[in-house]
């Protein structure tokens, strides 16, 4: 059915862009639901695959021992090996098990790593995919820089990675 010049349309456009109250709520929801874990101990809290021969995974420390629990790919983290009692950096750093946000998709916890605005932390997967981020350190994927260059509308966007 045609429309005629200069008439409305009724129905509600979709919006592409969720607030952040819209995206802590689908949130709640998944952890409720038991959906979106990221502690999964047999997967990689960066890029959600299983250990392999090539691809050794590391995990931090529990929660009560200082640590978060997240398991990682070595590589994926840029972690060049680990011994008993390992600590991820934001656990390192003192933050603990779910003090720390990412700047980016404002998701507590995860693969963690520091950008470089002070005091400031951002997904190892986030600045992966998010244009304009990188790792100054590509071996050791810290820190994680340009995020002043990051699109200010991306940080109302609901992740699907994280």
């Amino acid at each position: 059915m045609a429309r005629k010049k200069g008439s409305t349309d009724a129905r509600p456009r979709r919006r592409r862009l969720q607030t952040q109250e819209e995206k802590e709520k689908k949130e709640k929801e998944k952890k409720e639901a038991g959906e979106g874990s990221r502690l999964d101990p047999n997967l990689c809290c960066v890029c959600r695959e299983g250990a392999g021969p090539a691809n050794l995974m590391a995990m931090c420390a529990p929660v009560k021992d200082g640590g978060c629990g997240i398991s990682v790919h070595l590589k994926c983290y840029g972690v060049g090996s680990v011994s008993s009692g390992w600590k991820c950096d934001k656990c390192k750093a003192g933050k603990g098990a779910k003090q720390a946000t990412c700047a980016v998709c404002a998701i507590k916890g995860g693969a963690l790593k520091p950008t470089d605005n002070s005091n400031e932390w951002a997904h190892v997967a986030c600045a992966v995919w998010v244009p304009k981020m990188k790792f100054e350190n590509a071996d050791t994927r810290s820190p994680i820089t340009g995020l002043s260059e990051v699109d200010p509308r991306r940080f109302n966007l609901i992740c699907c990675i994280c």
